[in-house]
């Protein structure tokens, strides 16, 4: 495991639901490197998703530990 899947882990255990930009906020890495990550983190079932709609209509991921 990357240092940086480590630290998106480590944000999802203190927030619940969180958007790729958000984990970006939280784990101060780059939103490019986080977008990288979580497919891995979601293939290996560590990480789970809910699609979700914004007010403009665009699809948008929120993030979350699978174990909760």
């Amino acid at each position: 495991m990357t240092d940086a899947q480590q630290k998106i882990l480590d944000a999802l255990k203190r927030d619940r639901f969180v958007s790729a930009y958000g984990l970006s906020l939280m784990t101060s890495l780059p939103v490019p490197q986080v977008m990288e990550e979580l497919p891995l983190l979601v293939s290996t079932n560590q990480v789970k998703y809910l699609p979700l709609k914004n007010a403009q209509g665009k699809e948008e991921k929120a993030y979350y530990l699978a174990s909760r």
